[in-house]
């Protein structure tokens, strides 16, 4: 999209094998859900977390990794970032026990950027 629209910016695609972490993340244990955020984004891969499983989640949105061109030009042309396709990477929900766990097994297999980025909250009804 920006070099359609004529911007001077460094792209290379998202598109990546997952299996090669997501396998090493089951190993580890704790993987309670798993999304992928390539249509609809982060927030539509969280919106159905929430609706099928029916617990909350807090997200803490300055620990999601977005980079910095990205959030330039989503700023400039008036798009969420959380809203837009991301191929190559997936969403965890992880037991609180096994989170620190995942996130080393993500980062031995290359993953730099996984984070954590928020927690379980149960509704109220």
């Amino acid at each position: 999209m920006a070099r359609r629209l004529g911007f001077d910016v460094e792209i290379r695609s998202d598109v990546f094998p997952v299996w090669l972490f997501v396998t090493e993340a089951l190993e580890v244990g704790g993987v309670a859900v798993m999304r992928d955020p390539t249509r609809g984004g982060l927030a539509a891969a969280l919106n159905e977390i929430v609706e099928k499983s029916g617990i909350g989640v807090i997200i803490e949105e300055e620990r999601i990794p977005i980079k910095d061109d990205v959030q330039s030009l989503c700023e400039l042309l008036g798009l969420d970032p959380l809203a837009m396709a991301n191929e190559g990477k997936v969403l965890f929900g992880v037991v609180s026990d096994a989170a620190d766990d995942v996130l080393k097994a993500l980062k031995r297999t290359g993953q730099r950027d996984a984070t954590l980025i928020g927690y379980r909250r149960r509704l109220k009804k």
